[in-house]
């Protein structure tokens, strides 16, 4: 049984709209679980990502951050699955499997963590068409811990990539 109220709130002036080449993007969000409309759960989940982007000529750099926390309050400190922080993936930390970072389970899988810190630089060029080249450096990882962000495990991606910018 869980129930919450998640409050949030978004800021974005970048320019075009699908395809930033200029701008600022800001969210910030928290779930308050279990408290208000009771539940099995009570936890708060706290969460912002933060995206700028300047054009330079032709390139177009990009940076994200994100970072993240849960905090439970019950004696069992559980959270459920799909509310813990998974790091790793195409919209994540590219050139590691979804999901592949932070804690794990005995048999392997991903068990997701309490605490979430994500960050990535990308240099994008135009090449013809609706096809673009990008280069990126990505960094990031998950923790089991609460709050808790340690530099020393994160987890690098660095490479190339081709996009191609369509209606969808």
């Amino acid at each position: 049984n869980k129930s919450g109220i998640t409050l949030g709130t978004f800021y974005n002036d970048s320019k075009p709209q699908f395809s930033a080449t200029r701008g600022t993007n800001v969210s910030v969000a928290f779930k308050l679980n279990g408290y208000v409309f009771g539940g099995d759960f009570s936890y708060t989940r706290l969460w912002a990502t933060y995206r700028t982007y300047r054009q330079i000529g032709d390139f177009t750099l990009a940076f994200k951050l994100m970072a993240g926390g849960i905090k439970s309050s019950d004696t069992s400190n559980f959270i459920p699955v799909e509310d813990r922080f998974y790091s790793g993936g195409s919209t994540s930390v590219r050139g590691w499997n979804r999901a592949a970072l932070g804690p794990k389970r005995e048999s392997g899988s991903p068990l997701g963590g309490s605490s979430v810190l994500e960050s990535s630089f990308e240099v994008r060029f135009p090449l013809f068409w609706r096809l673009s080249a990008v280069a990126f450096i990505d960094a990031g990882n998950t923790w089991q811990q609460e709050y808790t962000y340690r530099l020393n495990d994160l987890a690098y991606a660095v490479g190339p990539g081709l996009r191609i910018e369509t209606p969808i």
